[in-house]
């Protein structure tokens, strides 16, 4: 590594939590108990290498459940995935990074967008710049209507119209599956803005394969997940 690039790696100018990339940097938190720490060096073998899941590193607990649900999202929207250019959940964290002007989700999708092996055949990066134009004629119609649909979640502009739309299209419970990602893509970006995550070039760079679903363990949660709500005392009888 050139030391240009180890100064790059590293923490961000102005990050206001710091990014634990190994045991060091774990062993050195102060606020982390013991067990803590053990259990933060545990959760570094079992998230993405990225900025936004090292930062978590801070408090394993939330990383944790914060990771369980991304990874039960994915698997309620499969064969779907996040880094699949061009798809629903990839719009969903295009247009939710540019709605809430958070840079690092905007430059990490940026780079994905032109340099995935999931991109699909109806993907052009020009549409990079066409995210606040769902009317292009670059845009399929479910696109479109994806665009349309996460800018009303998130700016709460809803129409009937528009709802109707949706239903028609992903049905009942795809679309109540993709309100609940907008929410998720959007509590990240609110984490990254707040933290003050900016882009870093080299360390934000994680790669997105072509089974990456199966190393996330998706099957496994979404079993997991089932034998715990199924475990759950209930209300009433």
């Amino acid at each position: 590594m050139t030391k240009n690039a180890n100064e790059r790696s590293k923490q961000p100018k102005g990050i206001r939590l710091p990014i634990l990339r190994n045991d060091a940097d774990i062993e050195a938190m102060s606020h982390l108990s013991e067990a803590e720490k053990a259990a933060a060096k545990d959760n570094l073998k079992r998230v993405p290498p990225s900025d936004g899941w090292l930062m978590l590193e801070n408090d394993p607990e939330m990383q944790a459940v914060a990771n369980i649900y991304e990874n039960a999202l994915i698997g309620l929207l499969a064969p779907d995935f996040q880094g699949t250019s061009g798809s629903p959940m990839n719009l969903i964290c295009h247009e939710v990074a540019r709605l809430t002007g958070c840079e690092w989700m905007a430059a990490l999708l940026a780079k994905g967008a032109i340099t995935s092996p999931l991109s699909k055949e109806y993907w052009d990066p020009a549409q990079l710049a066409m995210l606040p134009y769902p009317d292009s004629a670059l845009w399929n119609e479910e696109q479109r209507l994806a665009l349309k649909f996460i800018d009303a979640c998130v700016t709460n502009s809803m129409t009937d119209e528009l709802f109707a739309q949706a239903r028609e299209v992903w049905g009942e419970k795809r679309l109540l599956r993709h309100i609940f990602f907008i929410g998720y893509a959007h509590t990240w970006a609110m984490v990254e803005n707040a933290c003050n995550l900016t882009y870093t070039p080299v360390v934000s760079d994680a790669k997105i394969a072509p089974d990456e679903t199966e190393k996330l363990g998706i099957d496994d949660v979404q079993k997991g997940l089932r034998s715990l709500w199924n475990s759950k005392k209930k209300f009433a009888d």
